[in-house]
């Protein structure tokens, strides 16, 4: 945990002195080809787009790569499989609408064992939020498009044999707002919608 703990803050410093999103965009696809094969795996597979989804993890690729790449290096974190990609919101239905996703694995806390469903999801949401957006934020490219209009971040665990997750879809305008400190971490959550394992709406205890 000490380890984990000083590897987060070197990352942390490291894009922090990049300065500029420009800077910190840069620092996303600083890597060599001979790496891509790492990561691709973490990535979407293009034929499962039935979206433009397609065209812009095309385009965009290499940026997908480096999330990647920074993620599983400078965090530490299990990425899911085939999760980093372009998705739409089913529940609305808007295919020309699509968030830049990305799902993780990751165990609650044994002081999280006697609680409810929705105290281990707010505790992994904030545990985890904050560094995934600064990480996917730093793509400001990909915010430029007007049909990617978000960040849709998943978590997935595991609780007494049972599988456990949530979704949060947040508007890249939020993204933008919490990133210069217009609104607070607690109401970027309460801004946007998350859904449970069911797949349904929830309100967490912010």
């Amino acid at each position: 945990m000490i380890i984990k703990k000083i590897l987060i803050s070197l990352f942390l410093l490291y894009f922090a002195t990049c300065g500029s999103m420009s800077q910190r965009e840069n620092a996303i696809l600083d890597y060599s080809d001979n790496e891509i094969k790492k990561y691709d795996r973490f990535l979407v597979k293009v034929e499962q787009y039935t979206t433009n989804g397609t065209h812009y993890h095309t385009k965009y690729y290499r940026h997908l790569i480096g999330i990647a790449r920074i993620i599983t290096e400078g965090k530490n974190l299990t990425i899911k499989n085939n999760s980093i990609g372009f998705y739409y919101d089913k529940k609305n239905n808007s295919k020309n609408k699509l968030y830049i996703g990305i799902d993780i694995l990751t165990l609650p806390d044994s002081k999280l064992s006697k609680t409810s469903y929705f105290t281990r999801a707010t505790s992994l949401l904030k545990e985890n939020i904050q560094d995934m957006l600064f990480i996917i934020n730093s793509c400001k490219t990909l915010f430029i498009e007007n049909e990617i209009i978000g960040i849709v971040f998943g978590i997935h665990w595991r609780f007494k044999d049972k599988s456990e997750m949530l979704n949060i879809w947040i508007d890249k305008n939020d993204v933008l707002k919490y990133e210069n400190n217009m609104i607070t971490l607690n109401e970027l959550i309460e801004r946007n919608i998350i859904t449970n394992t069911d797949g349904k709406i929830i309100r967490l205890p912010i």
